[in-house]
């Protein structure tokens, strides 16, 4: 990647005589230095502004300067290999760096500031999961269970049930989405259901898989009750005794008639 900044010079001639000489400056970022040479006269107590657009690229081998000159404008593009890792780094300007001119002193006209690189990081994603998430030991009195998984980064995706292969009998609503088509399964059995669904992940050749466990019941219980129980020990069966119960039985009882 490349990065880039563009910091504004300001040089001020506070002294009471104009300057007509040329003066070199040298812009610093990221240990790659560029000049510029100001020829435009500065009055007394007049400014002249540098605005600098500066770019490293590390992938490029030379160094180039464009200069583009308007009025009293400067603008300095500087393309260099270069560190641009993660960290402070400083970015300077440096006026007569090669101290030809003796009037222009050094140590009030170099001026540094720092400056923070981040590296923006985009994490590939792949996976698979469920939703909705019919949870491990999840009881559904549904007759048509939605049994649908989300995948992102993921090819070759299959959905299995009960150990079988029913990706034929799937369907997607929506990309990057497998859902079990009832109209081409069938109608699913009553008792415990356990999903799975697979494929290759897009960052490596690794397998992707979820899976998923849950019980459909659709037979409604039936309790008969059979007598109460004197379950505070009074004597009397009443109000909020014990209720003796018995799972859904067919009781045959013997008659005899004398």
């Amino acid at each position: 990647g490349t990065i880039y900044m563009n910091p504004t010079f300001v040089i001020g001639n506070i002294g009471g005589a104009g300057v007509t000489d040329e003066i070199v400056t040298q812009v610093t970022f990221v240990g790659e230095s560029e000049n510029y040479t100001i020829t435009d006269d500065i009055a007394a107590g007049a400014n002249y502004t540098i605005f600098t657009d500066i770019t490293i690229d590390p992938s490029y081998s030379g160094t180039e300067v464009v200069e583009v000159k308007e009025t009293g404008f400067v603008t300095l593009i500087i393309t260099a290999g270069a560190d641009i890792s993660p960290g402070t780094k400083q970015v300077s300007i440096d006026i007569n760096p090669d101290r030809t001119i003796e009037e222009i002193r050094y140590d009030n006209n170099f001026i540094e500031a720092q400056t923070t690189v981040t590296h923006n990081t985009t994490v590939a994603e792949s996976g698979i999961t469920f939703d909705p998430n019919l949870d491990d030991n999840t009881f559904t009195n549904e007759a048509q269970s939605v049994i649908s998984a989300r995948y992102v980064g993921v090819t070759g995706v299959r959905m299995f049930l009960d150990g079988a292969d029913v990706t034929a009998k799937t369907t997607s609503p929506s990309n990057g989405v497998i859902t079990l088509n009832y109209t081409l399964y069938g109608p699913l059995a009553d008792g415990e259901q356990n999903v799975v669904v697979n494929g290759t992940s897009t960052i490596d050749p690794s397998e992707v898989s979820a899976s998923e466990t849950f019980t459909k019941d659709t037979v409604p219980p039936v309790v008969v009750v059979t007598g109460i129980s004197d379950s505070d020990g009074d004597g009397y069966p009443e109000a909020n005794e014990d209720l003796n119960s018995i799972p859904k039985t067919l009781l045959f009882l013997d008659i005899d008639f004398e």
